[in-house]
């Protein structure tokens, strides 16, 4: 085994363990208030946790940032 496959399969892990906790994260799901979980919103939302794609976009960035 040389330095490029072992760099390859610590790539691959890497890469596993990545994808399987961005799938935990995506299965978490929001309580759904009537209202949207965006704090720069304060919109009705009905039975959805987001407005919109916008809204849910702007809360994950938001998300990252404090992160």
């Amino acid at each position: 085994m040389d330095y490029g496959d072992i760099g390859q399969q610590y790539t691959e892990e890497r890469n596993e363990a990545l994808i399987a906790s961005q799938r935990a994260l995506a299965q978490q799901t929001l309580e759904i208030t009537g209202t949207c979980h965006n704090p720069r919103c304060e919109d009705d939302c009905g039975p959805k946790p987001f407005c919109d794609a916008k809204c849910r976009d702007e809360y994950d960035n938001l998300k990252k940032r404090r992160s």
